[in-house]
């Protein structure tokens, strides 16, 4: 099924608006189609134990936990969850007739020009985006740290379920950490987290950079 819908979406027809070409990107746990205006995020299905996507249930709710919590920080970005279908004739496209097969998360497409990996490549990130990024860091964690549904993480890597989530992120191990952050943000931010994940400033290959500049 993954190859399928990989094979479908790298073509033009399958989308709903008009685009001319299709860049793909693939990383350990997704699937990222760049159209040019819009991109859309699928879930592989995995199971990896701090996350599980072995299901299309459990893809669909990801990408909701992702529109939720990742818009937090960037709501420009993230636009909404859309499903994936396969018609009678067996064509696969984001959001048409038929079966739905598999979800998206649909963002806005960034300028590749505006990330931090290539602005840190060309020496021209500055001490003011290392203090934006900071604050939208800050700002995220006491976002996430009042009243949502789900674990209480403690500093020492224990969980219990409770009604009201209150997370504390200092000392977590790194599968407690990897758990905490896979329910509530980018899959690919969670499986970046390193020893110590003592905050989210210790993730690599995340979407929040590309927001503070430009």
């Amino acid at each position: 099924q993954p190859s399928s819908i990989l094979q479908a979406l790298e073509n033009p027809s399958a989308y709903p608006h008009a685009i001319t070409t299709v860049n793909t990107i693939i990383t350990a746990v997704s699937m990222v189609f760049l159209t040019g205006t819009y991109a859309y995020k699928i879930n592989k299905p995995l199971n990896l134990g701090f996350l599980d996507f072995s299901t299309l249930e459990k893809r669909k709710e990801q990408c909701e936990n992702e529109l939720k919590y990742n818009f937090l920080i960037s709501p420009e970005l993230y636009i909404g969850v859309v499903p994936i279908t396969k018609n009678s004739e067996g064509q696969i496209s984001i959001n048409g007739w038929g079966d739905i097969i598999e979800y998206a998360l649909k963002m806005n497409q960034m300028d590749p020009a505006t990330t931090m990996d290539t602005l840190l490549k060309q020496g021209k990130v500055t001490s003011q985006h290392i203090t934006a990024l900071a604050r939208k860091i800050f700002l995220f964690r006491n976002a996430l740290s009042v009243n949502h549904s789900g674990y209480n993480f403690t500093s020492s890597g224990g969980s219990e379920r409770t009604s009201d989530m209150k997370i504390r992120t200092s000392g977590l191990s790194f599968n407690t950490a990897s758990r905490l952050y896979a329910g509530y943000v980018d899959a690919d931010f969670a499986a970046a987290l390193i020893p110590p994940a003592s905050s989210i400033s210790s993730a690599k290959n995340v979407l929040l950079p590309t927001t503070i500049i430009g």
